[in-house]
């Protein structure tokens, strides 16, 4: 597995990532992974337990969605005027919202956050809205890692 997004729910670690090989779902050589690791019982299981994963696919440019229920990968819309002038460094997942951490193409001395509500449309859609987006600082050389929740 490569290209990996990787981000910790509920105790739970969700790894999505790139992988070569004969996907028998989907017949592609390409294909996303997800696999997931219970900490409580330390153990792998496939991607049954949650019901829609997040991440930002820095080769389309794109946040993406994956449902289980439909077995596949979709784009949020909704994003177009925002997702195309940035370079995403991370994203993460709280009380129902992402935050989306990225460097703008026009200043990579900045680093910007937009905080995004997420709603599913009927015929399965997923819709993100900017609720706000704004420079969380302005220091050149600052490199972000990973991004995680903390609840206090």
């Amino acid at each position: 597995m490569f290209d990996k997004a990787i981000g910790i729910i509920n105790g739970k670690i969700y790894v999505i990532g790139d992988c070569w090989g004969d996907d028998k779902v989907s017949g592609n050589m390409l294909w996303k992974r997800v696999m997931v690791f219970d900490t409580e019982i330390q153990m792998w299981e496939q991607s049954q337990t949650w019901s829609v994963l997040y991440f930002y696919d820095v080769h389309k440019n794109k946040l993406r969605a994956y449902d289980p229920k439909q077995r596949c990968w979709i784009d949020v819309t909704g994003l177009e005027e925002l997702l195309p002038k940035t370079a995403c460094t991370d994203t993460v997942s709280y009380g129902g919202k992402l935050a989306l951490f990225f460097r703008n193409n026009g200043d990579a001395q900045k680093i910007w956050c937009a905080e995004i509500a997420l709603e599913r449309c009927q015929g399965g859609e997923i819709l993100g809205k900017v609720q706000w987006c704004d420079v969380v600082t302005d220091d050149g050389n600052f490199h972000m890692v990973k991004c995680l929740t903390v609840t206090v």
